[in-house]
C-alpha cells in the first residue's frame, strides 16, 4: 500500500472521536482549515517516521508502529481518548488567552492548536502501545521460536 495513503487513513481514523466531539468548533471555513492542516501535520509526521524506518531497514519497529496506531484507532470511543479532544480545545483556548488573544477571533489558530495538542496526546498513547508491541515482538523472537 502507498505510504501516503496508509498514513492518511490511519491518522484520520485516529481523529474520529475528536472530530465528532469538536465538529461545532470547525463549522466555519477557518475552523475546517485548522482541523485539515492539523491532520495533515500528523500525516506528514507519521509518514516521515515510517519512511525513515523503512529506509533504515527496521521492519520490527515499522510493524510495532502500525500496531500502536491501529490499537489507538480502535480505542476512539473510549472515554480517555474522548477526553483528550475536549482537553485539547480547553488547552488551546487557555494558551491563546495567556497571550491576550481571543480564541473566538482566531478560530483557525484555536482549532489548529487543539488538533496539534490532541495529536500529541494521542501520539503518547501510540508511543506506549508501540513500545509494548516492540517488546512483545522481541520476546516472541527470542523465546517463541525455540521449537
Amino acid at each position: 500500500m502507498n505510504l501516503k495513503l496508509k498514513w492518511s487513513l490511519l491518522v484520520i481514523l485516529n481523529t474520529l472521536s475528536s472530530l465528532y466531539l469538536g465538529h461545532k468548533f470547525f463549522m466555519s471555513i477557518s475552523g475546517a482549515l485548522g482541523v485539515a492542516f492539523g491532520i495533515m501535520t500528523f500525516i506528514f509526521i507519521y509518514f516521515t517516521l515510517d519512511s525513515y524506518l523503512k529506509r533504515n531497514n527496521q521492519p520490527e519497529w515499522r510493524k510495532s508502529l502500525l500496531i500502536g496506531v491501529s490499537v489507538c484507532a480502535l480505542t476512539q470511543l473510549s472515554p480517555l481518548v474522548m477526553v483528550t479532544g475536549l482537553y485539547s480545545m480547553v488547552a488551546s483556548n487557555e494558551l491563546l488567552n495567556m497571550f491576550g488573544l481571543s480564541p473566538r477571533n482566531m478560530i483557525f489558530i484555536t482549532v489548529y492548536n487543539a488538533t496539534i495538542i490532541d495529536g500529541i496526546l494521542l501520539s503518547v498513547i501510540v508511543a506506549s502501545v508501540t513500545l509494548l508491541s516492540r517488546f512483545g515482538l522481541t520476546l516472541n523472537k527470542k523465546f517463541g521460536n525455540n521449537e
